[in-house]
């Protein structure tokens, strides 16, 4: 085993958490463009989301969230195998792990209920 391909495999993993962070400041970005051009906070379908003018935000929003919900956990899990087939320790692994599931949760707890509906609003 090479240093080199354990590390490659810490940054791919450390990679799929902070795609996560990443999506929740472009959504939160995306709320506060639409609090600039409204003139008041978003709350569920007031305004809607596709009429703002921000076509590509919203569509980059969008994608990110489909990516954070399906290619960021499959990456985690392809990393923690070639992590045991390299030989990282179970420790490392498991702490990886951990992380990721905790910034994934929290990242969809904090947009799924939020008390300002920002999720909700998105959505609708």
């Amino acid at each position: 085993m090479k240093a080199s391909d354990a590390a490659v495999g810490a940054v791919v993993a450390q990679g799929a958490t902070a795609a996560i962070l990443v999506q929740v400041l472009v959504f939160h970005a995306f709320v506060i463009r639409a609090r600039l051009a409204s003139g008041y906070w978003p709350y569920p379908y007031h305004p809607d989301p596709a009429d703002l003018g921000f076509s590509v935000h919203h569509a980059v929003t969008w994608l990110g969230f489909i990516l954070v919900a399906a290619v960021a956990p499959a990456l985690c899990a392809v990393c923690f195998f070639a992590a045991r087939e390299l030989g990282t320790s179970r420790a490392i692994r498991i702490a990886s792990v951990a992380v990721f599931a905790f910034t994934y949760l929290a990242g969809f707890l904090f947009l799924g209920e939020d008390p300002w509906h920002f999720g909700e609003w998105f959505v609708d």
